[in-house]
C-alpha cells in the first residue's frame, strides 16, 4: 500500500523549481548576502525574542498553518497537487525526539505531521518540508528546497524567519569567493545578537534529546536509498556550491540560485 501511494513519487522527473541562472559576478556577492542578513534581522526585530531567546509566535499553531498552506497557492505547474494536507501535531513527539524525527508523512493516509517539541523559528519550516510531500514532492532534496523557495517569498516575518534560521549560512557562504577575505566576517558580523539568542537557545532546547539519532538517522538513511534517493539522508543538505581551481565560483548551489533570483 506504502509503495502504491508513494512510492514511485520518488522517481518523478525533475522538479519544476528554477533558480537564477544568469551571470554570476563576485561583485555582487557581498551584498546580496547583506540584504537577506539585514532582513532577517528585520523578521526577528519584528517579532520579538523572550526572556530565554525563543522567538515570539505572533499568532496561534493553527493560524501560522493557515498562512503556510496558503503559501502553496503560488505554485501554478501541473507537477504539484493543488490538495494540501492538513498537518497534524505528533502525538508521540516526545519518543520521536529521541531518534530526531521533526516530522514525517504518511502517504497511505495522506497524512502530513510535526514534531510539537520544534521551535517557533523551526516549526515553519519543519511543517511546510511534510506539505510538500502532501503534493507529490517525495524526494528531500526537492522537498527541502521548495519548503525554502514557499517560505522564503512569503510577506510573513515568521515565515521568512523560518526560511532563514534554516538556510541562511548558505548565502553568507558566498562570501567567502569574492576579493576581500573579510567580507564574510563583516556580513557574519550583522547578524543580530537576538538571533544569536535565538540560535542560542534553539540549540539547548535540543541539546541531550535527540539521544537515539545516530540511530533513527540510519533508518532513515535506509529507507530513503530503498526509494531511490541513493545519497540517503545527505539528500536533505544543500548542493555544493562548484569552484574552478582558481576559487572562482562557476555554478551556485541550489539555495544559493533562489537566493539569487
Amino acid at each position: 500500500m506504502y509503495n502504491a501511494s508513494v512510492g514511485f513519487a520518488y522517481t518523478r522527473a525533475a522538479m519544476p523549481m528554477e533558480g537564477y541562472n544568469g551571470e554570476i559576478k563576485k561583485e555582487d556577492f557581498k551584498a546580496i548576502a547583506e540584504y537577506f542578513v539585514e532582513d532577517y534581522n528585520s523578521c526577528v526585530n519584528e517579532l520579538g525574542i523572550d526572556e530565554k531567546g525563543e522567538l515570539k509566535m505572533p499568532y496561534s499553531c493553527e493560524d501560522m498553518i493557515a498562512k503556510i498552506r496558503l503559501e502553496f497557492n503560488k505554485l501554478n505547474n501541473d507537477y504539484f497537487s493543488n490538495s494540501v494536507a492538513h498537518p497534524k501535531a505528533l502525538g508521540t513527539s516526545g519518543l520521536f525526539n529521541t531518534v530526531g524525527i521533526v516530522g514525517m508523512y504518511f502517504g497511505v493516509l495522506g497524512e502530513a505531521n510535526y514534531n510539537t517539541y520544534a521551535t517557533n523559528a523551526e516549526l515553519p519550516f519543519y511543517i511546510t518540508h511534510e506539505l510538500c510531500h502532501s503534493i507529490g514532492v517525495m524526494r528531500e532534496d526537492d522537498a527541502q528546497l521548495l519548503t525554502f523557495y514557499l517560505l522564503s517569498t512569503s510577506k510573513d516575518p515568521l515565515l521568512r524567519c523560518s526560511a532563514y534560521y534554516n538556510t541562511i549560512g548558505r548565502i553568507i557562504d558566498i562570501t567567502s569567493y569574492t576579493d576581500n577575505p573579510n567580507d564574510r566576517k563583516e556580513v557574519i558580523a550583522l547578524i543580530s545578537d537576538e538571533i544569536r539568542a535565538n540560535q542560542t537557545y534553539i540549540y539547548n532546547h535540543w541539546k541531550g534529546k535527540m539521544f537515539l539519532y545516530d540511530f533513527g538517522n540510519a533508518i532513515n538513511d535506509w529507507y530513503l536509498k530503498i526509494f531511490s534517493q541513493n545519497k540517503g539522508t545527505i539528500s536533505y543538505d544543500d548542493t555544493p556550491t562548484e569552484v574552478d581551481p582558481g576559487g572562482h565560483v562557476i555554478t551556485l548551489s541550489n539555495y544559493q540560485r533562489i537566493y539569487f533570483k
